[in-house]
């Protein structure tokens, strides 16, 4: 959990999680794959990439629920994107969901 400051800028508080979540791009060279998330919340989620994404680009978001067989739907705009080793540490901030998806998403970091 990140400190007060933190959670401030953000708006909502993170989970560390790791759950599956494939991707693609929707603007310029298509790149469709998948990755675990660092951390999430109902406003966005960090992933470890294995290709860079840049600020401000558009991605289609499947997010895969443990013991839930139906995804959880978004689009997300990428708010930073750095080298962390061999992989690429990315911020997305949820554009646009689906008021039921996100109170899915909710429901579910919370149970867990």
């Amino acid at each position: 959990m990140k400190n007060n400051s933190e959670l401030e800028q953000r708006g909502s508080p993170r989970w560390i999680k790791n759950l599956i979540a494939a991707y693609s791009t929707l603007q310029g060279e298509r790149v469709t794959d998948t990755a675990l998330t660092v951390n999430i919340s109902s406003g966005g989620m960090q992933l470890l990439l294995t290709h860079q994404l840049k600020e401000g680009e558009l991605v289609e978001i499947k997010i895969e629920l443990a013991q839930d067989s139906i995804p959880i739907l978004a689009t997300g705009k990428v708010v930073y994107a750095g080298l962390e080793g061999k992989l690429f540490k990315t911020g997305l901030e949820f554009v646009q969901i689906e008021d039921f998806q996100r109170a899915r998403l909710l429901r579910y970091l919370k149970e867990k």
